[in-house]
């Protein structure tokens, strides 16, 4: 039952996590003119709040309910969500590296407890089988709300400019 819930839950985790990352570059690069290094140095605080978290989530595990991790790495997630909500094509680099730490951070403290959760129920001998299958799900779900964005994206694009044209 842990390992099916879990399986959800890390699919609605790369359904919605995951896709809004697909759409950075392009707004960095192309609506706001960053090179290519400069983009890549722009995302990279989110992997290091990931990493910063998933060190600190580790030594927390024994004294904490693993969900309650988890929850508090939802919050942490839903926050730089929502201040990636205010992203404009006007503003500085500072908003995209302090959402991308804070969003890096949230994930780190979901993806250890929910990986501990898990696999706590799966027999020793099914878990390499059970690793697969998790980090399947994980892309399957990732490459579904890839494919959703960049769907609406061109749809919506295409929309702008069927408007631009009729004014």
């Amino acid at each position: 039952r842990n390992f099916v819930m879990g399986l959800v839950f890390i699919f609605i985790i790369g359904l919605t996590l995951f896709s809004g990352l697909a759409l950075l570059p392009p707004l960095l690069q192309k609506l706001m003119g960053y090179p290519v290094i400069e983009t890549g140095l722009v995302m990279a605080p989110r992997g290091v709040g990931m990493m910063m978290a998933m060190m600190v989530v580790g030594r927390m595990m024994s004294r904490h309910d693993p969900r309650a991790l988890v929850g508090v790495g939802l919050l942490l997630t839903a926050g730089s969500l929502w201040m990636m909500a205010g992203f404009d094509i006007v503003m500085d680099s500072t908003p995209i590296i302090v959402s991308g730490l804070i969003q890096g951070f949230g994930l780190g403290f979901v993806f250890v407890p929910l990986s501990t959760l898990t696999f706590a129920t799966v027999a020793p001998q099914y878990r390499a089988d059970a690793t697969s299958m998790f980090s399947l799900v994980r892309n399957i779900g990732s490459g579904v709300g890839i494919s959703i964005v960049t769907t609406v994206l061109t749809r919506m694009t295409s929309v702008n400019h069927a408007e631009l044209a009729a004014s």
